[in-house]
This record gives C-alpha cells, sequence and structure tokens, in this order.
C-alpha cells in the first residue's frame, strides 16, 4: 500500500473507533515525514467524552495492531461540562 492509503485508513479507523466509544474526535494530519524505507505520520487528536468512553478509546487505540506511538497526552475536565474529559494526543504511526 502506498502512504496516502495508509494513512487514509488509520484515519478511518480513528473515526470508526471514536464512534465505537462514543467519544467525540477532532483529527488534525500531518505531513508525512520519510525516513530512508520507512515512513512516518503524525496526527494529532483532540478528544472529548465522558472518563469512561476515553479510557475505552485509549484502551482501543492501544491495541491497534498498527505500530502507534503516543507522542503527547494531555488530559483536562471541560469547564463547561463537569463530567466530561478533554484530551489532546499525537500519534504516530510508523
Amino acid at each position: 500500500m502506498d502512504v496516502e492509503t495508509v494513512r487514509r485508513v488509520l484515519l478511518d479507523e480513528l473515526e470508526m473507533l471514536s464512534g465505537k466509544t462514543r467519544v467525540e474526535l477532532d483529527l488534525k494530519p500531518r505531513t508525512v515525514k520519510r525516513e530512508g524505507e520507512l515512513s512516518r505520520f503524525d496526527v494529532e487528536l483532540e478528544l472529548e467524552g465522558s472518563q469512561e468512553a476515553m479510557l475505552k478509546f485509549l484502551d482501543a487505540l492501544m491495541a491497534m495492531e498498527e505500530l502507534i506511538v503516543i507522542e503527547r497526552l494531555r488530559l483536562a475536565h471541560a469547564p463547561v461540562k463537569e463530567p466530561i474529559l478533554r484530551a489532546n494526543l499525537v500519534i504516530q504511526k510508523v
């Protein structure tokens, strides 16, 4: 598969995962980085959902078959919606 196809598949999987876990998702793909034969690309994810939904999403993310590296993870309470969490992640697909 070419890099763009792999990228599209990952983005589709993340969107499907957010639907299954009931987490609101905003994807911000970044440019592809090539290192010889290896291609890497980063995706920034903005998530919002209950604590239970957020944990289900993160657990499913870590269980994906692809090699995913979480470069950054920030969690915070949503100021207006008390039982809701917001998360910001940067993941890297290798």
